[in-house]
């Protein structure tokens, strides 16, 4: 009887032990889980910048593009335009834009808008080059 006593305290004593087993392994992989998480955050942010760089440089090439087809409007007004529109769409980024450059091609068959944006990824205490989103859009001009 007196070794089942005791193998009874030492299973009771073991089990103590274990109650800080699961505080001890969440501290462990709080560290890894919280930059899997803030890693993400960032990657989502730069993806979401880098559509939205895509999506200006279509918008003004289609519009310079329809406005080029119309022979009442001039070349440089349709560039203006495309380029204003461009731009404007380009202010819901986070980054720094450089001016679009929106221009038909050689030949007049087709209207270019290129796109460039420096993204500053926002990780702290870390000296990181900016990040260079780009992007040019071609829209042929039917007329």
């Amino acid at each position: 009887m007196g070794s089942d006593e005791c193998m009874g305290r030492l299973l009771k004593r073991t089990r103590k032990n274990e109650e800080g087993q699961a505080v001890t392994e969440f501290a462990l992989v709080l560290p890894a889980l919280v930059l899997l998480i803030v890693g993400g955050l960032i990657l989502g942010i730069a993806a979401y910048n880098q559509v939205v760089v895509v999506t200006a440089a279509n918008q003004g090439a289609r519009l310079g593009a329809a406005l080029a087809a119309d022979e009442d409007i001039p070349m440089h007004v349709a560039a203006s335009r495309a380029r204003s529109s461009t731009e404007s769409a380009l202010s819901s980024t986070t980054g720094h834009c450089s001016p679009a450059n929106a221009h038909p091609n050689g030949d007049g068959s087709s209207f270019i808008v290129d796109v460039s944006c420096e993204y500053a990824l926002p990780i702290p205490f870390m000296n990181t080059s900016p990040l260079t989103l780009s992007h040019r859009a071609t829209y042929h001009i039917f007329e």
